[in-house]
């Protein structure tokens, strides 16, 4: 929530396949609480943020920042965002960004 009590409503959309757009859609509340959260992870390396959908069902959003070169090794391990069967992540090997600790820290919420 933020200070005249609209809840921070965000949608993220997934892209559903290459080449596809992604959308996030939000009321003000939500596309500020988006931004600061993004300007504490470019500061920080990583932040969260407590979101809602429409439905009024909480979650938390995290940004974490991997600014290391697009061709290095957490780059290419790094697992593939679609959702589409034909195109969503199948190697074994990926990396979710739920398991990037390296990124998120020892005790993030959401692994209580």
């Amino acid at each position: 929530m933020n200070g005249d009590n609209r809840p921070n409503l965000l949608h993220l959309h997934a892209q559903q396949e290459w080449h596809q757009p992604a959308f996030i859609l939000g009321n003000k509340a939500g596309l500020l609480a988006l931004r600061n959260t993004i300007d504490t992870a470019i500061q920080q390396g990583s932040s969260h943020a407590l979101t809602m959908t429409r439905d009024g069902e909480k979650f938390d959003l995290y940004v974490l920042m991997d600014d290391t070169d697009w061709q290095s090794e957490s780059w290419r391990k790094a697992a593939v965002p679609y959702t589409e069967d034909a195109a969503v992540e199948q190697r074994e090997e990926a990396v979710w960004p739920w398991d990037r600790k390296d990124l998120l820290g020892s005790n993030p919420t959401f692994f209580s």
